[in-house]
């Protein structure tokens, strides 16, 4: 997708307080190694075939890096604070490639 962003819309089928889920502003600052990025959504649950995708909104923590492999592996990235966040598998959690452009919340 090169440069251009992606949004994604749901639709809520209930009342949703807004202490509960508040829309965010981008985040404007550097994000940097060692810091903890919590990511939203549907993807699947697993690794495994059976895993499937899950039902109800769920979340995993993840560690940015700007390690040399995450250039190798995606040429189009450059750093951790432009379009592109490179991240470290965490407690064995990771985001799959069809999970990409899921918000940091």
């Amino acid at each position: 997708m090169g440069n251009q962003q992606r949004e994604k819309i749901f639709h809520l089928s209930e009342f949703c307080a807004w202490y509960i889920a508040t829309p965010l502003a981008i985040y404007s600052g550097n994000v940097a190694d060692g810091m903890d990025l919590v990511v939203a959504g549907w993807g699947y649950a697993s690794t495994e075939p059976t895993g499937g995708s899950r039902n109800e909104l769920s979340t995993i923590t993840l560690l940015p890096s700007s390690s040399s492999d995450c250039k190798e592996l995606y040429p189009f990235w450059s750093d951790n604070s432009k379009n592109v966040v490179c991240t470290l598998i965490k407690d064995g959690k990771c985001l799959d490639i069809v999970n990409g452009g899921n918000p940091l919340v």
